[in-house]
């Protein structure tokens, strides 16, 4: 693994929050858009996560629906981890995805899907929407992103939303796994996560979000990009590790009728860490 280190002049700014993990090491968080104006060389290590998926939610009401069905949790976002990356003076602009909002028959292939994270010439996708399903709009919808929306079901009709395909595995290195499958129409799929898919497969979790991705870049592992949980009608959904809308990149968390409203995704975030040097630049191999 390279060790990331810059050189004595290099300065960077436009970031949102700086950190220290010891005397040498630096890390950079980003979770607004922006320009990054950089002066001087480094070698940089970085972490690039998509917004979530939103979760399946209420369409318009159309003749057949029933409101007591369950939804599937969104996908997590994409996951991009490059540890050799070397920068030198310049703008880099970065684009941080958003969380999708919920998934309607209006906004499956737009807003529900998972905003697209990018800077330095890598992109990390956006999540997939989570299903729904009625007569009239059966759609599959959700596989549109990094990781798979879970799979819905109809009570009245028997029609389904299979779990969505991950659209994650690209040149970017984008991490992604597929959303589960219904188990009913009161149980729908949990949304595949970056660091797994929906539904772990142990009995009566199939509805369980995908885990995300763990990774350390600021001293501690946090989990990135975990699938919504599938909703459910009796208890609540239960997202995976870092799953749900508070999360960077996880995915919302599936409707049904006793539990919460859909969840949007969570927001996308780009984290960038170098060593710092006080000698020429170099690059170090361990």
């Amino acid at each position: 693994r390279f060790i990331p280190v810059a050189a004595p002049d290099f300065k960077i700014s436009g970031y949102d929050k700086k950190g220290n993990l010891d005397d040498d090491f630096v890390y950079l968080i980003i979770t607004n858009s922006t320009t990054l104006h950089v002066t001087g060389s480094a070698q940089i290590e970085l972490l690039m996560v998509g917004g979530g998926g939103g979760a399946g939610g209420l369409s318009s009401s159309p003749s057949g629906y029933n409101s007591g069905d369950s939804r599937g949790g969104g996908g997590g976002g994409g996951s991009v981890i490059n540890t050799n990356i070397i920068i030198s003076a310049g703008d880099y602009p970065i684009t941080i995805g958003a969380g999708g909002t919920f998934c309607t028959s209006a906004n499956y292939n737009t807003t529900a899907i998972g905003g697209s994270t990018s800077g330095f010439g890598l992109t990390a996708l956006g999540g997939g929407p989570g299903g729904w399903v009625d007569p009239q709009y059966n759609y599959s919808i959700n596989d549109l992103g990094a990781s798979g929306g879970g799979g819905s079901k109809h009570s009245s009709s028997g029609k389904a939303i299979p779990g969505g395909t991950a659209l994650a595995s690209d040149a970017n290195g984008n991490l992604g796994y597929n959303g589960a499958n219904a188990i009913d129409y009161k149980n729908a799929g949990g949304g595949g996560g970056a660091g797994g898919p929906g539904g772990p497969g142990d009995p009566g979790h199939e509805f369980v979000g995908g885990s995300g991705y763990p990774y350390d870049i600021t001293g501690e592992t946090v989990y990135y990009a975990g699938g919504g949980g599938g909703g459910r009608r009796y208890y609540p959904a239960e997202p995976g590790f870092g799953g749900g809308k508070s999360c960077y990149g996880g995915g919302g968390s599936g409707q049904s009728a006793s539990n919460a409203a859909p969840e949007s995704g969570g927001p996308g975030i780009l984290i960038i860490r170098y060593q710092k040097l006080n000698l020429p630049f170099l690059m170090i191999v361990r």
